[in-house]
């Protein structure tokens, strides 16, 4: 019998979004060279060559049909190029609109392969459970995605406290997905292959296993039993260090069956 593949970790960039920063005549916008060809510009020094080809929707559907995947969860992780927290605080409210827009859009005429995430407001966290609850009710969105370094620890964590809460109740999924916060320094351009995985591989995975233990280790998930949430740790990594974790409470004396907390957790953890 098969299996119908759901694929939860698909990002889409929504031409309302592309529309958006192409009407911009200052960055961050989109600029068109002598050549013909059109960069993105976040800050009117770095670019980046946006990949329009994957956005097109008959384009990824024969993909899906390619790969065998019947259905994919949508959600924006990264802005032509930047993260959406490096995007200025002024853009912010714009960009979310026509990024949650446009996902409610697409699930909406094509809703047999298509779901979709929403993004929420970095620069003003208070406002995030808002539009998460606006994305849910009236959007028809299914939940959101969440930046893992605002889950560093419990007390940076603690800014989404009401999105988790909104997302419980609303019985919706969350998405952990690597990326900053608001004021981290954008990464220099890496000057060689070696340096761009150290930063999008081992960097990506430290910034997702400081997630999952905050998630898994902390009180943060305590009040909402019912809550799930999604790491987008590529091949379950993570669980690999659960024997790490073990001999390192063994050593720091803490009672025995501690390292169980990782399946004992009050919410659901999908890694």
């Amino acid at each position: 019998m098969s299996t119908a593949l759901i694929d939860h970790h698909a990002h889409w960039v929504p031409p309302e979004l592309v529309e958006l920063l192409a009407g911009r005549t200052t960055p961050p916008c989109l600029v068109e060279a002598p050549d013909g060809t059109v960069w993105f510009t976040p800050d009117g020094e770095r670019r980046f060559a946006p990949r329009f080809a994957n956005d097109d929707v008959a384009t990824r559907l024969a993909a899906m049909e390619r790969a065998g995947v019947a259905h994919q969860m949508l959600s924006l992780a990264v802005v032509l190029g930047v993260f959406p927290a490096e995007l200025p605080a002024t853009l912010e409210e714009s960009v979310v609109a026509a990024t949650n827009q446009g996902f409610a859009r697409l699930a909406r005429a094509r809703p047999d392969r298509f779901s979709a995430l929403a993004l929420l407001p970095t620069h003003a966290p208070d406002q995030a459970a808002a539009v998460l609850e606006d994305a849910v009710t009236r959007l028809g969105l299914r939940g959101a995605i969440l930046p893992a370094d605002g889950f560093a620890d419990a007390a940076t964590a603690r800014r989404y406290a009401d999105v988790l809460a909104v997302a419980e109740r609303l019985e919706v999924e969350l998405f952990v997905h690597p990326a900053p916060l608001p004021g981290a320094a954008p990464a220099p351009p890496a000057p060689d292959p070696v340096t761009m995985i150290r930063r999008r591989a081992a960097g990506f995975q430290d910034s997702l296993t400081q997630a999952a233990l905050t998630l898994a280790f902390d009180d943060l998930l305590a009040p909402h039993p019912r809550l799930r949430v999604r790491l987008a740790n590529l091949g379950g990594s993570i669980a690999l260090l659960s024997e790490r974790i073990a001999a390192s409470a063994a050593r720091m004396g803490l009672p025995p069956g501690w390292e169980a907390m990782w399946d004992a957790g009050s919410g659901d953890i999908y890694y």
